[in-house]
């Protein structure tokens, strides 16, 4: 297996920044904040959002658990509630009960949720090895244990039924490791 990655900090905001079709950055924005994977951002339903209430119903493949996560906005939401009305509002008026639709109207297949993701990432300058939505996954999995989430945590919200798959992103690096060992003797003396 190729080793994990997500975008890191100088990275996620060109990617963000090259994306002018509100679709397009919606499903991106919703794959970072919820760790959707091509197939289940393709799937998702419009009865999977209750705007009323905030919420998202993120249906897993691959065995995963489905969980429902909150919408919010703000910079640390990645205002994906705005983004995702703006997409909504834009949505070719259908019958369709898919979120995200084709210029035809169609439902759209993974590969094009790739492609959307690929072209961006490629236009942003990123390296070949995160120009895949599930880029959006590692990203979510990485910022959420760096900033303080604990394993349980992260995969309940990712909807993992094992902890070890969570383990795979505890990222230790000489720099982490160094910095550990500095903190082993910050005791507060009275």
């Amino acid at each position: 297996m190729s080793e994990l990655q997500g975008l890191n900090r100088q990275e996620l905001p060109k990617l963000l920044a090259v994306v002018t079709d509100s679709r397009d950055l919606a499903i991106i924005i919703l794959g970072l904040r919820h760790g959707f994977r091509s197939s289940e951002i393709a799937d998702l339903r419009l009865t999977d959002l209750d705007l009323d209430n905030l919420l998202i119903r993120v249906r897993r493949g691959k065995g995963s658990e489905t969980n429902n996560h909150d919408l919010a906005d703000g910079p640390q939401a990645l205002n994906e509630l705005t983004v995702l009305r703006r997409a909504l509002a834009e949505r070719p008026v259908n019958s369709s009960p898919f979120v995200f639709v084709s210029q035809k109207g169609g439902k759209l297949h993974r590969s094009q949720i790739f492609r959307i993701f690929q072209q961006a990432a490629t236009k942003a300058g990123l390296p070949r090895q995160k120009r895949h939505y599930h880029c959006a996954k590692h990203t979510l999995a990485f910022n959420m244990l760096k900033s303080g989430a604990t394993l349980p945590e992260t995969q309940k919200y990712l909807g993992w039924k094992s902890l070890a798959t969570a383990g795979r992103y505890l990222a230790v690096t000489d720099e982490t490791a160094c910095q550990a060992a500095k903190n082993a003797f910050n005791v507060e003396t009275a």
